[in-house]
């Protein structure tokens, strides 16, 4: 086992330099890499003011080192709701490794201090130690008004009123 002192990301060779213990020729040895994930995807969301509500996502993790599948190191999920450019609210979720295959993730937002309207929810899985972005998926999140409560008064409603009438003799 050969420690690496940094991520691998994207794709390209590994080369990896050493010397023969038999007869001290020296060499090396390009190996082949991608760190990558794929279908990355999530839904639209809707909810009311000051509700909670959780979304998530899922993935499948498809790195390999030649033609063997490899764990990712130092994973992290950012979930934004964005609107207008401005961010509104921001989630980082440390994941650590990512062993090779499927992957699903849930999380909590609060939309407690969330103006009413549409954001682009924007979910990044990436290496936090290179900031190296492996996948980016994005779709709506709506937050509504909450409906008025149903019974209990507080409501207006106009008294009715007699106009003439006739009244047959």
């Amino acid at each position: 086992s050969i420690p690496l002192t940094c991520n691998l990301t994207g794709s390209g060779y590994l080369t990896v330099n050493g010397t023969d213990n038999l007869y001290g020729i020296k060499g090396s040895l390009d190996i082949p890499y991608t760190v990558a994930i794929s279908n990355l995807r999530t839904s639209d969301y809707s909810v009311l003011e000051g509700q909670d509500k959780e979304i998530a996502c899922q993935w499948s993790h498809s790195a390999v080192l030649g033609s063997q599948p490899i764990p990712i190191n130092n994973t992290e999920i950012r979930v934004r709701l964005i609107k207008d450019g401005n961010v509104y609210l921001a989630k980082d979720i440390p994941y650590g490794v990512m062993e090779p295959g499927s992957h699903f993730k849930a999380t909590t937002l609060s939309t407690h201090n969330l103006p009413i309207g549409a954001y682009l929810l924007r979910i990044q899985i990436i290496q936090y130690a290179s900031e190296h972005v492996l996948g980016t998926v994005e779709a709506i999140f709506n937050v509504n008004p909450a409906s008025s409560p149903t019974g209990g008064g507080g409501g207006y409603y106009p008294t009715p009123t007699i106009a003439a009438f006739n009244i047959p003799t």
